[in-house]
């Protein structure tokens, strides 16, 4: 415990060290060893490069707010590409599922990620910069990771994303209708394969289920009556029902960082440039809830 504790401690001096030397914008880039050891860090000074641990930290690692990343497949990985096998329903290699398994036969061996580039930017005050050792590096790691969410959410729930294939919207997913919002979210979890149905969620916006929790209390039911835990993401235009893990989302490569500085407002900004690719993997593990 002490020493998970320590460990710690040390990766926050290393952030700060390394933020704040990228921060005053020195052409050296000098680095205590112990901060290249606890960060990884590229010793090559012609290069802007995030260290390894804080790309870990900032694009691996979801916010403690955002359900959908923690249920993802989160990876990084050079040119990835998974086996068929290794996504069919848990890794059965028996399927009785016939749309599953056109899918699959539809697709081929494998999913291959692409590299689709991606920039987010950040703005930090001379307040946050003066600030304390923790809250500095906290602050700067929070506004980071809330940067990066917002451009994966904005894809996966979009009508017009990046490339059509990184949407629930847009890449071919099935969809159910009912009545209203519960007919709706009832179809489209009795559409789904068994071996989904135990691992699935529901992921809808607020507004819809404040809807949902209505229509049922008019029916005279207290509870929502569905198994499946059920996520608010306010990005979510029409409920998604199904596995997010087979939600996979890949970094491709290093992360490339710049900071500049608005010396009339004593504004830093700081900004990273990545390759993704979201995919979902097996579109037959998920339906979309509409209202008809």
């Amino acid at each position: 415990m002490v020493k998970m504790q320590t460990s710690s401690i040390e990766k926050i001096i290393a952030k700060n060290e390394f933020y704040r030397n990228v921060f005053s914008m020195s052409m050296k880039n000098e680095f205590s060893y112990g901060t290249i050891k606890n960060l990884n860090i590229d010793t090559d000074t012609t290069k802007k490069i995030l260290p390894v641990e804080i790309e870990k930290d900032i694009l691996m690692e979801p916010l403690e707010n955002s359900l959908i990343k923690t249920y993802a497949t989160v990876s990084s990985k050079v040119g990835l590409e998974v086996p068929i096998i290794s996504i069919q329903l848990n890794g059965a290699d028996y399927i009785e599922d016939k749309g599953v398994l056109q899918e699959i036969q539809a697709t081929g061996n494998s999913v291959a990620f692409g590299r689709y580039r991606d920039y987010v930017g950040i703005a930090v005050s001379d307040t946050i910069y003066i600030g304390s050792r923790d809250y500095f590096v906290n602050t700067i790691e929070n506004l980071l990771h809330t940067a990066v969410d917002a451009v994966e959410l904005k894809n996966i729930f979009s009508l017009t994303p990046s490339v059509d294939h990184m949407s629930f919207y847009k890449c071919g997913i099935t969809e159910k209708q009912g009545n209203n919002i519960y007919q709706a979210l009832k179809a489209a979890v009795l559409d789904l394969p068994k071996a989904i149905r135990s691992n699935a969620k529901i992921v809808m916006n607020s507004s819809d289920y404040l809807t949902l929790v209505e229509q049922l209390a008019s029916m005279g039911i207290s509870n929502v009556p569905f198994k499946q835990e059920i996520i608010i993401e306010e990005n979510c235009l029409s409920p998604v029902v199904g596995d997010l893990s087979y939600l996979h989302i890949n970094y491709d490569g290093e992360v490339n960082y710049d900071v500049s500085k608005d010396t009339k407002t004593g504004i830093y900004y700081f900004t990273l440039d990545f390759y993704s690719d979201i995919q979902i993997k097996l579109k037959s593990a998920f339906r979309i809830a509409s209202v008809s």
